[in-house]
Order: structure tokens, then C-alpha cells, then sequence
């Protein structure tokens, strides 16, 4: 569900460089305005590590991750 936070593991099999990018907000309904253009906005993301033969995601509820491999 997307308001909990969730953990996916996956198989991998890649040895170069991960790098993550995150657009997260803390609730569903937060939003940028002309006051607060950058309430919600991209971060870089940790939120992973690599294990033997995969990869571990922890993913926060209400967000948008997107992982370059390369």
C-alpha cells in the first residue's frame, strides 16, 4: 500500500555503479505552491544496498524512486 513504507528485494547480477534518485512528500496531498515552490522536490536516495547475488530497496511510503544502473 502505498502509505506504508515497503522493503523489495531483487536479483542483481551487475557490478557497476547505483545511483538513486527520490521524490517523496508525507502525505499523498502535499503539494509545491507559490509560497513553498520546493516543498516537494528530488533528493538522492540511499535507501538501498547491495547484498550477494541482489539488491534490497527500502522504499518510503508516498514516493517515487527511480535507480540508475550504470
Amino acid at each position: 500500500h502505498y502509505s506504508e513504507d515497503a522493503n523489495v528485494n531483487g536479483s542483481l547480477d551487475f557490478d557497476g555503479e547505483i545511483e538513486g534518485t527520490i521524490l517523496a512528500t508525507p502525505a499523498p496531498n502535499t503539494d509545491n505552491t507559490f509560497d513553498e515552490p520546493e516543498k516537494v522536490k528530488p533528493a538522492a536516495f540511499t535507501g538501498f544496498a547491495r547484498r550477494e547475488g541482489g539488491l534490497t530497496i527500502n522504499l518510503p511510503a508516498y514516493s517515487v524512486v527511480a535507480l540508475r544502473i550504470g
